[in-house]
Parts: structure tokens; sequence; C-alpha cells
């Protein structure tokens, strides 16, 4: 799988910002080649590229607990095994920038407790798209 790592992303939930996201990797599948099936050819036609895997976007958090429309409203679809729209800006959300969006399922989310006391908290989100996100450009 191809991946794209960054420290300056933002990820949205709907319209609401996650907090104090340190980086994420967005995932894209395999490419292949799709060649003919056609047992005389001494080497098959390629008659396309077809996809393997799944588009997913992982993301570590510094846990926010006061962040309810973000880290929390993650852990709830995790719980309730629901969808969220996810709109991810690998650059920043600011215009003219890349802009992927889509509907994705949580898989994994941060495990809260056995930390020390004193350390800041960190965890991370999986999160796997419902198909190919749409990309575009984001405009303010």
């Amino acid at each position: 799988m191809a991946r794209q790592t960054t420290n300056t992303a933002e990820v949205n939930i709907g319209s609401n910002q996650v907090a104090n996201v340190v980086d994420a990797t967005y995932i894209t599948p395999d490419r292949e080649p799709i060649l003919s099936n056609a047992l005389n050819e001494d080497v098959p036609s390629l008659i396309g590229v077809g996809a393997r895997g799944e588009y997913a976007i992982e993301f570590e958090v510094e846990i926010d607990e006061a962040d309810t429309n973000g880290q929390a409203a993650l852990n709830a679809a995790y719980a309730a095994k629901s969808s969220v729209t996810v709109n991810y800006y690998p650059e920043g959300q600011t215009a003219g920038n890349t802009e992927h969006t889509g509907t994705a399922r949580v898989t994994q989310i941060p495990n809260l407790g056995g930390q020390g006391k004193d350390d800041v908290k960190r965890g991370t989100y999986h999160l796997v798209f419902d198909g190919a996100p749409t990309d575009g450009t984001y405009s303010a």
C-alpha cells in the first residue's frame, strides 16, 4: 500500500476539526495490472489497472477529553459501529490545498488508560473509507 505521512495535516469529522493531531498517514491501495486470461497468448495483454486493498487514514493525537466534536465523536462512532464523514487536509485546511473527503468506519481508537499521570497521553485512530474518497481542492 502507498502511504503518505505528514505532521501538518488537519482532520475533520464533518465540519468539526479533530483536536491535537500530531501526525497523519493517508493509505491508498496498491495498484496492479489486470491481465487478460487468454491462454493462447505468449504474453497476456494488459487490459486495465485494478486496486487491491482499501483507502484508510491513520492519525496520532494527543488525547483531549474535551474534544467532544472530534475525538469523542470518533470514540462514539467506534462504539456504535457507525460511519463518519471525514475531511482530510494533508497540507492543512487552507484554500487551494488538497482535500480528501469520504465516509469511513472507525476501526481503531486510542487506549485511554495505562499511561503515567505526568505523561501527555497519545493514541492512534484508524479509519477505513467506504470506497475511494473524493479528491479535490479546499476552498474556504
